[in-house]
């Protein structure tokens, strides 16, 4: 799928990723070395999970590879209002997406029966949710293109639909490879749907379909992924209802699907409100804009959390060994997070018009205010997995529900504005509830306000020093010009995120210590030393 839409479990295709993939490989190198006495099990599985995170980074770059390119491709044929279209069509669909599901998949990771007698039974909840769903959206399309300036809404919309089925015959495999960390075998099923996605997007755009090449486009991925997950998973479900079997997956699911809704519409709401108040092409520059400046959350706070969940499950009756990997995970989260938004913020406004066309330089400003909220999202998605894996998923949902409440009269204010004061919205809503969420999770991991603020102070000083470089380099007249060329933005961006490693460094030396002695480059030492070490 290209740029056009930002439901919270598939932030996609925008690209970018490949150029920090090694850094966040070397990062999850650090979780495996977190070491209690408390279980042996933990060890291994915090290795299984960094493996695991390992494949799955690694398909996660190759999507965004593919992406990247595909998007290129797309801006350049398409008008930003074809990109607006359908995020618009899809803040439904994506929030029917979470709904169809129930929390089932979340489920299956958490519970500890066996896939061969409750698998039936979540294919027919998600089929028979999905199918009534599309129903519902036929029915309602009419309704909804009402509140656009697009005459084909109803029409895309209800096609849009159709992935909503064919996304739910394959969720139980896709929960089932998630519960046993196998993301090695998940690498096709991933990858796979984003590169035909992305052949058949281009080819209808360059025959003239314009925003139908969106649509199909990501209909193939819809399609092609289930597909390939029946293809690699081991189980093979059969349709059939037990009530018994339902109730469990049900009474888990319930608070993950409610908190997967509102979480969705509080991510999407932006977009209903910009489409709505700003029409088409300023939502079209917005989505590009949002995409970008995402990849933080998509690629380091998504992907570890994706990671992390099947494991904090399976250590949940090891508090120690549990608060002690959380920890791992924020700081590295944290860290890696803020250099890759700074990145983005300093190097890529001076791509967009080589890239992308003068068309789409309206995206600069709102790109790198947003770029901050992506940071906030990567931490933020450091609780959820805890939260969920600890029994307490109904934390997310109230959470999400207060946030609607603030978020919502907020951006409809700033929409009245501009796409940058919408932004703008955006981080001061994410910076008053990541210290909220942080309280609360102190309290249930027992770390108390001082046990938080160590995890928080290193990355606050780092934070300082990477922006008093950004200072630096803007304040100067030379450096200015400078910066605003490629190779001076990279320049800047790399003496910036060097500054902020240093200190994190220097307040922790076992940090690349950690690195160095992870299992994984312990074993390339040895393969390359003979056996010896």
């Amino acid at each position: 799928m290209v740029a056009s839409a930002k439901p919270r479990d598939e932030r996609r295709d925008d690209g970018l990723g490949v150029i920090h993939s090694s850094l966040i490989t070397l990062g999850l190198a650090i979780l495996p070395a977190s070491r209690s006495s408390e279980s042996p099990e933990a060890d291994t599985l915090a290795r299984r999970m960094a493996g695991g995170a390992a494949w799955t980074l690694l398909a996660f770059a190759a999507g965004k590879f593919l992406g990247f390119g595909t998007n290129i491709a797309l801006a350049r044929l398409l008008d930003p209002a074809d990109f607006g279209v359908v995020s618009f069509a899809m803040v439904l669909i994506g929030a029917f997406l979470l709904l169809q599901d129930l929390g089932v998949g979340a489920a299956i990771v958490y519970t500890k029966a066996d896939i061969g007698k409750i698998g039936g039974t979540a294919l027919t909840i998600n089929l028979a949710t999905a199918s009534a769903l599309f129903v519902a959206t036929a029915l309602i399309s009419g309704a909804i293109s009402a509140f656009s300036d697009a005459d084909e809404l109803a029409a895309i919309v209800t096609v849009l639909a159709l992935g909503l089925v064919a996304t739910a015959a394959g969720s139980v495999q896709a929960a089932l490879l998630t519960k046993e960390l196998a993301f090695r075998r998940k690498f096709l099923p991933d990858v796979l749907p984003l590169l035909l996605s992305g052949i058949v997007s281009i080819a209808l755009a360059l025959l003239g379909y314009g925003v139908w090449s969106l649509v199909w486009g990501y209909l193939t991925k819809s399609v092609s992924a289930t597909f390939a997950l029946w293809l690699i998973a081991p189980a093979r479900p059969r349709p059939q209802f037990d009530r018994q079997i339902a109730s469990d997956l049900l009474r888990y699911g319930r608070h993950i699907s409610l908190s997967s809704v509102i979480g969705f519409a509080v991510q999407n709401i932006d977009y209903f409100i910009v489409g709505h108040r700003l029409g088409t092409a300023a939502l079209g520059l917005y989505t590009l804009a949002f995409t970008v400046a995402s990849l933080p959350s998509t690629i380091v706070g998504q992907q570890i959390a994706t990671a992390t969940f099947p494991a904090y499950t399976r250590l949940r009756s090891a508090p120690v060994t549990l608060t002690k990997l959380f920890g791992d995970t924020f700081t590295i989260t944290c860290a890696l997070a803020i250099a890759l938004g700074a990145a983005i913020c300093i190097g890529m406004p001076s791509l967009i018009g080589p890239l992308l066309g003068e068309k789409w330089l309206g995206i600069i400003g709102p790109l790198q205010i947003l770029t901050i909220f992506g940071v906030v999202r990567a931490i933020e998605f450091t609780f959820s997995p805890l939260y969920r894996a600890i029994g307490r998923p109904e934390i997310m949902w109230k959470s999400s529900a207060v946030r609607l409440i603030i978020v919502t009269p907020a951006l409809f204010w700033g929409a009245g504005r501009s796409i940058e004061s919408v932004a703008a919205v955006q981080v001061v809503v994410g910076l008053i509830f990541i210290p909220v969420n942080g309280l609360i999770l102190a309290r249930l991991l027992g770390l108390g306000t001082r046990g938080l603020w160590r995890l928080l102070l290193p990355q606050l000083l780092g934070l300082v020093a990477l922006g008093a470089v950004i200072a630096a380099g803007y304040g100067a007249p030379v450096s200015r010009v400078a910066v605003g060329h490629p190779v001076g933005a990279t320049v800047l961006a790399a003496l910036a995120i060097a500054a902020q490693w240093a200190v994190l460094v220097w307040w922790n030396p076992a940090l690349l210590a950690r690195c160095v002695e992870s299992p994984r480059i312990v074993q390339l030492r040895r393969r390359l030393g003979g056996g010896q070490h």
